[in-house]
């Protein structure tokens, strides 16, 4: 009898372990229903041929983008082609997919210190995942 409840003891704590397990690594569009605001940071500098408009924008993207990595993750793949024992090609791909439904611009303006610096700040609502799988 002893030793039954022992073995239904260990079960309940693994499978206990397993789901704890499960749902610590679920991103949080998964883990609840409501929405769920992401703060995030973006910046971008301002080269020779860059109008500030372009440079403002890419700022705004980048945080944007920033915002749905933390939220959904992000998916890496990566290829490695050896030829004679040495490194011939090395690739990495990294994809994040999701969308945002509402932007609130915190804050944004170019950097005090490096004038060419672009940096916004800002909100983002109701992210979620657009396809659970990748291809590959």
């Amino acid at each position: 009898m002893r030793e039954v409840l022992k073995t239904s003891k260990m079960i309940f704590i693994i499978a206990m372990g397993f789901l704890t397990c499960l749902f610590i690594n679920l991103p949080q569009s998964y883990a609840s229903e409501k929405p769920v605001w992401i703060e995030a940071e973006g910046a971008s500098y301002m080269s020779e041929i860059d109008t500030p408009k372009e440079v403002m924008e890419r700022a705004k993207r980048d945080a944007q983008s920033k915002a749905v990595e933390k939220a959904v993750g992000v998916f890496i793949k990566s290829h490695t082609l050896v030829s004679n024992s040495q490194l011939a090609e090395d690739l990495v791909y990294a994809s994040v997919r999701g969308k945002i439904q509402k932007i609130e611009i915190i804050k944004e303006g170019w950097d005090e210190k490096d004038r060419n610096l672009y940096k916004a700040k800002l909100r983002a609502l109701d992210l979620y995942i657009l396809k659970k799988g990748f291809k590959s």
